[in-house]
């Protein structure tokens, strides 16, 4: 019995979040061992992946250039679609290739196309802010060709669908596992300090400041009482070195710089609490990681971030533009007056997969 061929592209996935990605779903396709089909990964170097048991075609250029990108996806993908023959061609970084395949699925999962940038983000982050404007163009390209585009939320099968004219919009979200809610009291996460920390990169839709200006409007004793700490040193780029200048007087704010994995996790577990004030994102990783390690959350109230928070006692919702009201919630805490929202979920209508292995089935079932 001939397989059925099922190629996987992800030429530019080389660090991150976006390696990450590309991992979760090769560890599902992994967990399911079908005999029926044989997949081939596209790739920048195989030495990024663990030992699958699947065939590698390495792409060591693909980051030279974009030009260099998108020849691949336009010109050279089709020729090599055309003497594989796959069954499935499922490209896992946001561009619609021109490939021969009965099934064409495309993962979109950058938001920049679908935030509302201002002049902060040109003076602060200007690749940002150029990056968001081009990436609407980059998206529409060929994308009427798949049968599927898979997306992580139903906010953005919602952008899609107003943007592209599309009904074939799976969403899937990212997560590996079930998360638990627990309903525990504030007072097993406060005691003689209120730490605060917030991983993330900078960039301006990060929205580092509101928390920071939040720190700024609280008494000098209260403010004694917190430590605010920082994934930034405050010399990566443009807009953190705006965040550093502008409150690097405050001595409760600790800029603590970059983290590997393991770091990260240790700031988790001596958190107070984490914080997620950011304006944009597709999921929100530190949001999730939280929920594995059962700590409180204080994130944005958008719709991001209620999706990925899912079902959850310990979190509250702010608003990612009102420093005063993240000012009222640390105060809160301090005085022992805080209490927890929590958040419930709906399932996101069909079609939809709950976690990485639901979509490696809907895949192999197509």
């Amino acid at each position: 019995m001939n397989k059925k061929l099922i190629v996987i592209s992800a030429i530019n996935f080389v660090e991150g979040g976006p390696l990450t990605v590309l991992h979760n779903l090769l560890d599902a396709f992994n967990s399911i061992n079908s005999n029926n089909f044989r997949i081939i990964v596209l790739i920048n170097k195989k030495e990024l992946l663990k030992d699958y048991h699947f065939d590698y075609i390495e792409f060591r250029n693909s980051k030279r250039s974009w030009f260099l990108r998108l020849y691949y996806e336009y010109i050279y993908f089709y020729f090599l679609s055309s003497r594989l023959n796959p069954y499935i061609w499922f490209s896992l970084h946001d561009i619609s290739p021109f490939v021969k395949s009965s099934y064409k699925l495309v993962y979109c999962h950058n938001p920049a196309p679908f935030y509302n940038t201002n002049l902060k983000d040109f003076f602060l982050c200007p690749k940002f802010y150029l990056f968001s404007k081009f990436y609407l163009f980059l998206y529409k390209f060929n994308i009427k060709s798949n049968d599927y585009v898979i997306v992580q939320q139903e906010w953005l099968r919602n952008e899609f669908s107003n943007f592209f004219n599309k009904s074939n919009i799976v969403v899937s979200h990212p997560v590996s596992t079930t998360h638990k809610s627990f309903n525990i009291s504030i007072e097993k996460f406060f005691n003689d300090k209120l730490i605060l920390f917030y991983p993330a990169f900078p960039r301006s839709f990060k929205n580092f400041e509101v928390v920071c200006e939040a720190i700024s409007l609280l008494e000098k004793k209260l403010q004694e009482n917190i430590e605010l700490r920082l994934t930034i040193h405050g010399n990566e780029n443009r807009y953190s070195r705006f965040i550093y200048r502008k409150y690097k007087s405050l001595d409760s704010i600790n800029f603590v710089g970059l983290k590997n994995k393991i770091q990260i996790i240790d700031e988790y577990n001596n958190a107070s609490f984490i914080i997620f004030p950011s304006k944009l994102e597709t999921w929100g990783l530190p949001i999730s990681e939280t929920k594995e390690l059962s700590k409180p959350l204080l994130v944005s109230d958008l719709l991001y971030a209620r999706e990925t928070v899912g079902n959850y006692d310990m979190v509250n919702f702010l608003s990612p533009d009102e420093p005063q009201k993240w000012a009222d919630c640390f105060k809160a805490i301090c005085d022992g007056n805080f209490k927890f929202s929590g958040n419930t979920l709906e399932t996101p209508a069909e079609p939809f997969a709950k976690d990485w292995y639901s979509l490696s089935l809907f895949v192999l079932n197509l």
